[in-house]
């Protein structure tokens, strides 16, 4: 388990934006890149200090080698934000007043998962399209009849 003194210069990974060859069994994720915001002096960001000391967030790291894991801190709250590589989006999501084990379980399973699988294109209504009818031409089900 890595010490507290340890948060401020936390993994600073490698990042990889494009395949070094056309190689279809590499996959780069969309995600570029995953900040954890926190402040020192906030009691409602003390579970997320407490998970950030934690070897769960090393765990992260090493599932995703793509992917830059930085943690900094900050004025504002708690966050976990992810930046995209193809659209120069990004996605926030807060992590204030969660004690330790609902944070890990929000990031392990929701909100990096989250952030991981998007590809951070904004989302679309993908609604119906109109159907029209042409009148000269033959209904889909045939011409009515009263005999058939």
């Amino acid at each position: 388990m890595p010490s507290p003194h340890v948060v401020p210069r936390l993994l600073r990974r490698q990042l990889i934006t494009t395949p070094t060859k056309a190689d279809p069994s590499k996959f780069i994720l969309p995600l570029r890149k995953l900040v954890f915001e926190y402040n020192e002096q906030r009691a409602n960001q003390a579970g997320l200090r407490a998970y950030l000391t934690s070897s769960y967030l090393f765990q992260v790291a090493n599932q995703n080698p793509s992917v830059e894991v930085v943690v900094r801190r900050a004025g504002g709250a708690g966050i976990a934000k992810g930046f995209y590589l193809n659209n120069n989006r990004t996605k926030v999501i807060p992590l204030d007043r969660l004690d330790p084990s609902q944070i890990h379980l929000k990031v392990s399973q929701f909100t990096v998962q989250l952030l991981l699988n998007s590809s951070g294109e904004k989302l679309r209504h993908l609604g119906r399209s109109t159907v029209k009818s042409e009148p000269n031409s033959e209904p889909v089900r045939g011409v009515w009849s009263a005999f058939h």
